[in-house]
């Protein structure tokens, strides 16, 4: 079975935003199509709130329960997406 959530975190100082799936769960090999993220309060990165940010070639964690994105340039530090 397929789930899609919605998670909210702060970047650190490094742009970097983890999210934790549910017990049992695991986040699925990236797609493009299958994951989307957007910027509710902007940081200190060139990301404007509001902005849909391509999260591809920035991720880690497929197949594990910890999703990690790392991305200083739009994101930077304290945004949350």
């Amino acid at each position: 079975m397929t789930l899609r959530r919605q998670f909210v975190g702060t970047t650190s100082a490094s742009g970097v935003v983890s999210f934790s799936a549910g017990s049992g769960e695991t986040f699925v090999d990236f797609a493009e199509k299958d994951f989307s993220m957007s910027i509710l309060t902007a940081g200190g990165g060139t990301g404007s709130q509001g902005d849909i940010v391509s999260i591809s070639g920035n991720t880690a964690g497929h197949n594990t329960s910890t999703l990690t994105i790392t991305d200083n340039t739009v994101l930077g530090s304290a945004a949350i997406p």
